[in-house]
């Protein structure tokens, strides 16, 4: 595996890193299997959704480390070869932010930076109060990506991401702040908080950290699952979660959450080898190692043993979808128009994991 530099940018926050290139990689395959998958002569609207945008912790006029610049850049990429390929897709991006200081730099971004074939929008307003209005801005028809990120825990409780949760052709990764979670369970006047954010009480009594942190977080996705609705019953609802720790300290930070009401949608798995993966490559990484049964990634690489940061990466997910089912969620091989074109996708899909949980 070679070395990989961490980005000035990233230095003392390596964990933004992780979580950034996840939602890059990810979101650039996705993205791309949806509209490959179109059999829509009109073309097909994707849509992304930033619930929680900042900018935060990145001062530079360019915002190259938030996830504003990272996901209209993948966007603009992946509008740009799907078009090359034969695909009309239109790209549509919403980012909300309540912090007036935030909103302002977020809202001048747009203005000065978003791509002119990017129809990209900002709301300006507590997230939990814009529900409805993200759910209008969405509308009924296109598939659309929500990244779920709040500084806090609060705002991802189950009850109060339902009426996005509810919606039909929707995908979701949802930062799950876990060291802050895990302490305040140990509160006992705020056992009702912890009710609401895992859909259900919780008893931890005599549990190892172990245990205990497992119980909390599939707790929590089985909570996010069931009130999803599901595309075809042969495939019900599934969801993956990925644990990053504290590059400072041996413990989680965070779980990334993925939800998808869209298991069937596979194209092809590449046959899986045992080796490093960089960076960048890593959905491949986390989904090949799935499919292999493997709950452990050597996901840094050469980067890990320098810099102190995380040496490996859990990542579990429940379900199995049959390699046979194609992008469009059929029981065959996927066609030359789906699998040949767009060489570069060739990947599970989002939801695609055949470790059962």
């Amino acid at each position: 595996m070679e070395n990989f530099n961490v980005p000035q940018a990233y230095h003392t926050r390596e964990q933004a890193l992780v979580k950034h290139s996840l939602l890059q990689s990810y979101l650039e395959k996705l993205l791309l299997i949806m509209g490959a998958a179109s059999q829509s002569r009109s073309g097909v609207e994707l849509c992304y959704v930033d619930c929680f945008a900042g900018p935060w912790q990145d001062d530079s006029e360019a915002m190259e480390s938030t996830s504003i610049a990272i996901s209209l850049r993948t966007l603009e990429a992946c509008r740009q070869k799907l078009e090359k390929n034969g695909h009309r897709v239109k790209m549509r991006a919403l980012y909300i932010e309540q912090d007036a200081n935030a909103y302002a730099r977020l809202e001048r971004y747009l203005n000065e930076n978003a791509p002119r074939t990017i129809t990209s929008s900002c709301l300006k307003g507590d997230f939990v109060q814009l529900r409805d209005d993200i759910l209008r801005w969405v509308g009924n028809g296109p598939f659309c990506f929500f990244f779920v990120d709040p500084k806090g825990w609060t705002e991802v409780g189950v009850s109060t991401l339902e009426p996005l949760l509810r919606r039909p052709k929707s995908e979701f990764l949802i930062n799950l702040m876990y060291d802050f979670v895990n302490r305040t369970m140990s509160i006992g006047d705020r056992k009702a908080d912890m009710t609401d954010l895992l859909g259900e009480p919780l008893d931890l009594e005599g549990l190892s950290p172990q245990e205990r942190e497992s119980q909390i977080i599939q707790t929590y996705r089985r909570n996010l699952k069931v009130r999803l609705p599901s595309s075809n019953p042969r495939f019900p609802p599934r969801a993956a979660h990925v644990q990053v720790l504290d590059p400072q300290k041996n413990r989680t930070k965070y779980h990334l959450v993925y939800l998808t009401s869209h298991p069937s949608r596979l194209l092809k798995y590449s046959p899986y080898k045992r080796r490093g993966f960089p960076l960048q490559g890593s959905r491949l990484a986390i989904f090949h190692n799935l499919e292999a049964g493997r709950p452990y990634i050597d996901f840094f690489g050469g980067l890990a043993p320098d810099s102190g940061l995380i040496t490996a990466i859990t990542a579990t997910a429940d379900g199995f979808v049959p390699v046979s089912a194609c992008a469009r969620g059929c029981r065959r091989p996927c066609s030359a128009r789906t699998s040949g074109r767009l060489a570069s996708v060739h990947a599970p899909s989002p939801g695609a994991c055949a470790r059962q949980s």
